[in-house]
């Protein structure tokens, strides 16, 4: 909320609750006064003009005129391992800005030490004040030294289950086309991915929408 020295997440609380302020239509770019926003048991029950609680019901008000209620924002794509003070410090600094989900990459901890690091990277995003997901990394480059620590389907299959996992992230698309083990390592990859119901994201940074036809 504008105007606040911090952010106070709305999930966890029990009974009623009601918010007055101003309210963000994150759709449409409005800001909408006099809003009302209802929280029971943890969720959002109501959110709209102000309406005058039936006789006898019990809530807390929350008066938050003058400030802006927003929804949670999110960053899709971030290298948290990269800022180098591990999960927990990493949100500190993001939750005062209003960021309450983070998608993350997980090279850093596999270029080193493969499988265990995915299973170092998942172990840190839960549980946190904010959601934290990941996706896998393809381990693929632009030079050989980049897949000594490659996974492989059987290391791969079961941590795609995990729900903190998204799928696979950052893959070079001209990699993935190549002929021999390398395409067909990553093409499995994708194959598991999508079969998972997970996502496959590319790595096209830089490139130019003619580049991408190419």
């Amino acid at each position: 909320m504008n105007g606040s020295s911090s952010v106070r997440p709305l999930w966890g609380f029990s009974g009623r609750r009601r918010i007055h302020a101003s309210l963000f239509n994150a759709f449409t770019g409005e800001f909408i006064d006099r809003q009302s926003i209802w929280i029971k048991e943890g969720g959002i029950a109501y959110a709209g003009p102000d309406p005058h609680p039936g006789p006898g019901e019990k809530s807390e008000f929350i008066d938050a005129g003058g400030m802006v209620l927003l929804s949670g924002l999110v960053e899709v794509h971030t290298h948290f391992v990269a800022a180098g003070n591990g999960t927990r410090e990493f949100a500190r600094h993001l939750f005062p800005g209003g960021v309450t989900t983070v998608i993350t990459e997980a090279v850093e901890f596999c270029e080193f030490v493969g499988k265990e690091g995915l299973d170092c990277v998942l172990k840190g995003l839960s549980p946190r004040p904010i959601r934290m997901y990941c996706a896998f990394p393809p381990m693929c480059g632009l030079a050989p030294p980049e897949d000594i620590y490659a996974l492989h389907g059987a290391d791969l299959a079961p941590r795609l289950d995990d729900p903190l996992c998204l799928g696979i992230g950052e893959i070079y698309w001209g990699n993935l086309l190549l002929e021999g083990c390398l395409g067909d390592r990553l093409g499995g990859f994708v194959s598991l991915a999508l079969e998972k119901g997970k996502v496959v994201e590319g790595h096209t940074a830089g490139a130019s929408v003619e580049k991408l036809q190419a």
